[in-house]
């Protein structure tokens, strides 16, 4: 539990300080702070199975990071977080 709370925090703060600093607008802010958060999800959740166990704690992120990345593209690509 203290895990997901601390994934929430780190995004959070990710999304806050991208929104203070300029360099994402509020709804952008929100969608990059989400994608952090189900990113983190994912990777509790991999963490559990044999194939998390199979990629060691490297290859998680680089699975995290592969879907981070294809969030990010997706929410570019449809328009998500623009005004």
């Amino acid at each position: 539990m203290l895990g997901i709370l601390a994934s929430i925090e780190g995004a959070g703060t990710v999304g806050v300080a991208s929104l203070v600093t300029g360099l994402l607008p509020a709804p952008a802010a929100a969608i990059a702070a989400g994608a952090g958060w189900i990113a983190a999800a994912i990777e509790s959740l991999v963490g559990g199975l044999a194939l998390g166990r199979a990629l060691g704690h490297f290859g998680r992120n680089v699975l995290v990071s592969a879907i981070a990345t294809a969030l990010g593209f997706t929410a570019g690509a449809c328009g998500w977080g623009r005004p």
